[in-house]
């Protein structure tokens, strides 16, 4: 049989043939994921209708006298960029912020970060910035903002900001990388399968094939098909970790069931705390990822947003909306959600109640804090219980309190923070 029959037909080849095969297939991916990101210039006119899904705060296009086509924006309005490959870039904008009071000063933010100022006169003219690979975002979108001190024109009543007519992508240099939300599916599977390959003995015919799988990635990204880009990641993914999986899963399943009966034997407390540990995550975390009690929710992610943007400070300003009445104790957690919220999800993160976008992985990690601590509460009553009644009242306690309907609705689904405030009084009798 020749060497590429028996390559395909899953016989064991030597590890040197192996890695280099491995490699082979790797560089070929990288390859078919990074090809699409190569092009050129991208230039977005704003005085197309087709520009307005990429447009946020601005105005319908207009006619100056000249017949440039442009658009005005509010005191800020965001331009999206999607997909863009990481390498040092040129930002070229053509725009003016005519005053009656004379030239204003525009301010350029990139992913929610200030980078540039200018002074912009009356008449269009073209403005340029250096955009650095360490402002792109994991989430592969460039989201350019525009601010300036807006005025009002009569008889327009419009709080008219920055006039754009077009904005424009220019690469300086060097290879642009795939984004690491693009790479992260392939750096998975690849760590995936490199670390299962020897106990799962999966035949090389398997790493071969993910470079046939992700042919599809690299041709929507070339015919610029982004919303299919979630979809056709199903192939490779399916190449890869489905193998893996048929090869691992009966193994680790007996495996772990060796794991639990030696720790049921030995350590019978540990092994029931265990086993409610996990009914708990599976009953507890499908609940978070729901949309709950829409009212608190909401305004959670509006004090998480103002203490994003402006401190935590600023969340018990008169002005805001339903300060809260309380220490500043949970919006400590909640400017972590949104500073995590901002780095994976949302580079601007703008208002809440005006963009849905994502806003699910935000529900899900303001959240947390009431999960962690209903987890603490529930391991702080086995401590307490343990002392003064003994082991078997002590897991009763931990489940009593971990599966009490009130408890699972409050914290998972309804999304409240009592379970916070509870932990520490109970802390403080413990």
């Amino acid at each position: 049989m020749s060497p590429p029959m028996r390559l395909l037909s899953g016989s064991r080849p030597t590890l040197p043939r192996t890695v280099a095969c491995l490699a082979a297939g790797l560089i070929l991916a990288a390859l078919c994921v990074a090809l699409p990101y190569q092009g050129g210039a991208t230039r977005l006119s704003l005085g197309s209708i087709s520009s307005a899904p990429a447009l946020d705060g601005f105005y319908q296009p207009e006619l100056a006298p000249d017949g440039t086509a442009f658009r005005w924006s509010q005191a800020q309005g965001v331009i999206t960029f999607g997909h863009v490959g990481v390498r040092p870039l040129r930002l070229r904008l053509y725009a003016h912020a005519l005053r009656p009071q004379g030239i204003a000063t525009v301010i350029v933010g990139i992913n929610g970060r200030e980078v540039d100022r200018f002074p912009a006169g009356g008449a269009f003219a073209e403005h340029d910035l250096t955009l650095d690979p360490s402002q792109f975002g994991w989430n592969s979108e460039l989201q350019i903002s525009l601010r300036a001190t807006p005025f009002v024109a009569p008889p327009d009543t419009r709080q008219l900001g920055v006039a754009v007519a077009w904005l424009e992508l220019d690469p300086l240099f060097g290879v642009a990388a795939p984004p690491a939300r693009v790479l992260f599916p392939l750096l998975l599977a690849t760590a995936w399968l490199v670390l299962a390959r020897r106990p799962a003995r999966i035949p090389l015919s398997q790493p071969l094939s993910l470079t046939l799988g992700l042919l599809p990635v690299g041709l929507v990204g070339l015919l610029r098909l982004w919303p299919l880009l979630p979809w056709v990641w199903i192939a490779p993914l399916a190449v890869w970790a489905g193998p893996v999986a048929v090869s691992l899963v009966p193994r680790s399943w007996h495996r772990l069931r060796r794991w639990l009966g030696r720790l049921r034997a030995r350590h019978p407390q540990a092994f029931w705390l265990a086993l409610m540990a996990g009914v708990a995550l599976a009953v507890y975390l499908p609940l978070a990822t729901t949309t709950g009690y829409w009212g608190d929710i909401e305004i959670y992610m509006a004090w998480t947003w103002q203490a994003t943007h402006s401190g935590i400070h600023s969340v018990y300003a008169p002005s805001f909306v339903a300060p809260p009445n309380t220490t500043p104790l949970l919006l400590y957690p909640f400017r972590l959600a949104g500073e995590v919220f901002r780095a994976l999800w949302s580079p601007s993160f703008p208002p809440p109640w005006l963009d849905r976008t994502n806003q699910g992985y935000l529900r899900f990690l303001l959240r947390l804090p009431a999960l962690a601590s209903t987890g603490l509460i529930a391991a702080a009553a086995y401590k307490l219980v343990l002392k003064h009644w003994g082991k078997r009242w002590a897991l009763l306690a931990v489940a009593a309190y971990l599966f009490n309907p009130a408890v699972v609705f409050e914290s998972a689904y309804y999304g409240q923070t009592g379970a916070v405030h509870s932990l520490f009084m109970l802390l403080a009798v413990a």
